[in-house]
């Protein structure tokens, strides 16, 4: 696997462009609480979604919504702790 050192910026705009376009991709984050979270996530997923939305704005908050295989639900990724993006390959590594 190729290894490739990003910006945060560099590993949120990776993201965001595999969830925008429903690609599987892996990430690594630490969550608020310090402990670090791995997911193996997708974007544009809709099965399961009842339409009643979130009771707030993820994006204000810093957080990204997609679909985690590991537990097989929704999850929310933390863009403020990203650490790893995996995805076709190649390793992004946040310096």
């Amino acid at each position: 696997m190729q290894t490739v050192n990003v910006d945060l910026a560099g590993a949120i705009k990776v993201i965001k462009q595999r969830k925008t376009t429903g690609l599987w991709f892996g990430v690594s984050c630490v969550k608020k609480d310090g402990k670090l979270r791995r997911f193996c996530a997708r974007g544009k997923v809709k099965k399961g979604v009842k339409g009643v939305g979130l009771n707030f704005d993820p994006n204000s908050k810093g957080l990204l919504g997609i679909w985690d295989a590991f537990v097989r639900d929704f999850r929310f990724i933390n863009l403020n702790g990203v650490t790893e993006v995996r995805t076709k390959g190649i390793r992004y590594i946040v310096k």
